[in-house]
């Protein structure tokens, strides 16, 4: 019997190195699933956007790594770029989005503006020319924002 979190702890440190090489940056990785059936989700970005040839080339990689781990798993995997709206849930996703648009949903309000940083549990926000400061604790829900957004 295997877990998602062992199995994307394997795949991760393998991925990283990987996709660090050709400039492609690991924006995400879902394992889910239970005994040996599961499904993969691998999010990946680079500069001009992920191609079609991109995520075949990637899904059958992952496929050869879990071969070669040893892992004997049936897997569905899925290979995609993040969308223009893509909800942010951790911490290598916040750090991804740095410089990009984002909306910030607190218990009080909502906040839209450039993801400046994130570091130490706090959001960098600019938004007309002021650096707000947002606790992660304080933030309920992150998303990437389009242009017509703000």
């Amino acid at each position: 019997m295997y877990e998602p979190q062992k199995i994307r702890d394997v795949l991760i440190n393998i991925l990283e190195k990987e996709l660090e090489e050709e400039k492609i940056t690991l924006v995400d990785l879902s394992v889910r699933g239970h005994g040996t059936k599961f499904k993969i989700i691998l999010t990946i970005d680079k500069k001009g956007g992920i191609t079609a040839e991109d995520t075949k080339r990637w899904a059958e990689r992952l496929l050869s790594i879990i071969k070669v781990e040893g892992l004997d798993i049936k897997v569905d995997i899925e290979v995609t770029s993040p969308g223009l709206d893509r909800e942010l849930r951790s911490e290598r996703e916040f750090i991804w989005a740095k410089g990009k648009k984002v909306k910030l949903v607190t218990k009080d309000s909502e906040i839209k503006g450039h993801l400046l940083d994130f570091k130490e549990n706090l959001f960098y926000i600019v938004l007309n020319k002021n650096l707000i400061k947002v606790p992660l604790e304080k933030v309920k829900k992150v998303k990437l924002c389009e242009m017509e957004d703000f």
